[in-house]
């Protein structure tokens, strides 16, 4: 089951990641269409500056404004873009259903200042006339005096945009989720197939322990047929009960008397103290029942 769940959280994973993938490129397609948009309009914005220096030019001059080239230059450039334009107003609401607003912690209400007049200091000093033949700060505030904003009435506040749906951000969110649920389930997978391995170990180990009681014991039987020496099995079964074998501490027992706290190895054969000898007694018997008798 963990196995089938999560082969089924890689395969929404890896969904997941196709779609951010293509969220991404989403993105970039509307930035880049959101730029052009921006590029055009910069271009008509000097032109249109260029056109205000001609009629500026001849108004000082008191001569007509030759605008013509400059406005079929305009015209056809509006024409042109207006596709583009369009589809730039487009992809930047896209970009924010995609990405989200980028300066939607930053946005604060308009700040109320009072309208004033900045004559164009660097249009005129190209025409080479002086700031003030053009215009007198003074005087244009003073025409403009009657409609102040300080004495204008209160504006209604604007109502907060509504907030578009950040795609990306969803989607990155949802990414993060299923990758911790299977992150939860491996880490689930490899505990249970890590017991189920010390299940092993410690069975192996408790398998042991009668090997080791018969070749103890096949050593005894020895002796009593005069053979003392060598004697591997008692050999290793003292090492045995010197050397514990490696036991995690969550696997070790508690001790049968409540007022220990001491944990123990769960190869109880490692603490038998008789180890061998019911095993010793097996073979002398079978001995016998061959008529073979120390």
């Amino acid at each position: 089951m963990s196995k089938r769940k999560i082969k089924e959280l890689s395969t929404a994973i890896e969904a997941k990641k196709a779609d951010i993938a293509k969220l991404r490129t989403d993105a970039d397609r509307c930035r880049y269409a959101a730029e052009e948009g921006s590029r055009s309009m910069e271009l008509l914005e000097q032109l249109r500056a260029r056109k205000a220096e001609i009629q500026a030019t001849a108004f000082v001059d008191g001569t007509a404004a030759q605008t013509e080239d400059i406005d079929a230059e305009i015209l056809g450039l509006e024409q042109g873009t207006a596709e583009i334009l369009a589809q730039a107003r487009a992809a930047r609401v896209a970009l924010v259903m995609i990405e989200g607003d980028p300066d939607v912690a930053t946005r604060q209400a308009p700040v109320k200042v009072a309208r004033t007049f900045t004559p164009p200091v660097a249009t005129v000093s190209r025409l080479g006339l002086q700031t003030n033949l053009v215009t007198h700060s003074g005087l244009v505030n003073r025409v403009l005096e009657s409609d102040r904003v300080d004495d204008a009435p209160e504006p209604e506040p604007e109502p907060e945009p509504k907030e578009l749906k950040n795609k990306l951000g969803a989607a990155l969110e949802d990414l993060a989720a299923l990758e911790e649920q299977r992150r939860e389930l491996v880490i689930a997978l490899l505990v249970e197939r890590r017991e189920k391995a010390l299940d092993g170990y410690i069975n192996k180990l408790l398998e042991l322990g009668p090997i080791v009681a018969e070749v103890a014991a096949l050593d005894k039987a020895r002796a009593v047929f005069g053979a003392y020496k060598p004697t591997p099995g008692i050999w290793l079964r003292d090492e045995f009960r010197t050397v514990e074998f490696p036991i995690p501490h969550h696997r070790l027992i508690p001790s049968p008397n409540p007022s220990i706290t001491q944990r123990y190895s769960p190869i109880s054969w490692l603490r038998d103290t008789t180890l061998g000898s019911s095993e010793l007694e097996d073979i002398l018997a079978e001995l016998k029942a061959l008529g073979a008798s120390a």
